[in-house]
């Protein structure tokens, strides 16, 4: 289902492998229904990478609303001086822009982000949007795992619009495939790729399985937890030509108390349970709160991001 423009960090890790290129194929995947995945988002992204004479580029990647005003990302679709980024919300289709289509006005990468040509480590961004999101219709935010929540062996869904075989092209619509998440002791055994801590390996070590690919980078991997619920448990990173090895993704559980950090005081998803004793049973007026006041006594430490456009960091 990865990004053509500058190189995708599925081609950059080719060299860790000796195999050759698999015959071009479809990458397991079949096409979403409309609404089905409601909290991702498709992104253009307008920057000039190092070295390049000021020419300025057009990069996409995927990514996931976790509340009215932020997305998650991969840190790699955001490296370079980035200059807009474009956020496609509710529509399944990347040319037709959602009714709630918007810009992000600030980004904010993993301090310790690592881009190397055989190591890539803390993927991870934070995007914050021009104006909140409403959830309505084929619009919602996604529940992330809790902090060390793990899907070992679980059956799990990426989303995307990335290429449907390596080299190959990308869809207009959006592609879901479905991949089997991988425990981490397996994955760094197994794989031919280098694992670091915090990453989420699911899929085929076999070549010619499903897969994520070019275009998909940053958009989600959702898996269910015991009681089916699906949430966001990965985002898309890296690869080894799409179909020959595992798909990497960042581990959102690993990450969740940085995400919480970056995102404070933002309300996410907090439902209401009300006129029920039992917590699993929703009472007639149930609903979803929007909006919160904290006790303004504490102070927290600031942190650093990066403004989107000419106005440079904040």
């Amino acid at each position: 289902m990865f990004n053509k423009c500058r190189g995708s960090i599925f081609q950059e890790l080719n060299g860790l492998r000796k195999a050759p290129a698999p015959a071009e194929q479809i990458v397991g995947g079949s096409p979403a229904a409309n609404c089905e995945f409601p909290s991702i988002v498709h992104l253009t992204i307008s920057d000039r990478p190092k070295g390049s004479m000021g020419i300025t580029f057009s990069n996409v990647c995927g990514g996931t609303l976790i509340d009215s005003t932020h997305v998650l990302t991969a840190a790699h679709c955001l490296e370079g001086l980035v200059r807009t980024v474009k956020v496609n919300i509710g529509s399944n289709l990347k040319s037709v822009p959602g009714p709630q289509a918007t810009n992000a006005i600030q980004n904010v990468s993993h301090e310790h982000y690592v881009h190397q040509p055989y190591l890539i480590q803390n993927d991870i961004a934070i995007l914050t949007l021009s104006r909140p999101v409403r959830e309505e219709g084929c619009v919602k935010f996604a529940t992330m795992a809790n902090p060390g929540e793990t899907f070992d062996h679980k059956r799990c869904i990426a989303a995307g619009w990335g290429s449907l075989f390596f080299r190959g092209h990308s869809p207009n619509e959006l592609y879901k495939v479905a991949l089997p998440a991988i425990p981490h002791d397996v994955c760094k055994r197994r794989s031919g790729m280098r694992i670091a801590e915090g990453i989420l390996c699911a899929g085929d070590f076999r070549p010619g399985g499903a897969s994520v690919c070019k275009g998909d980078s940053g958009g989600p991997l959702y898996c269910p937890r015991s009681n089916g619920e699906m949430v966001l448990a990965g985002v898309t990173s890296f690869g080894y030509k799409c179909e020959t090895d595992v798909s990497a993704f960042s581990d959102v559980g690993y990450f969740r108390n940085w995400i919480d950090r970056h995102t404070e005081g933002k309300v996410r998803k907090v439902k209401v349970n009300i006129g029920s004793n039992q917590k699993w049973a929703l009472g007639p007026q149930s609903t979803t709160a929007s909006s919160i006041v904290k006790h303004t006594g504490y102070g927290h430490t600031p942190y650093l991001t990066k403004s989107i456009g000419k106005r440079g960091k904040v």
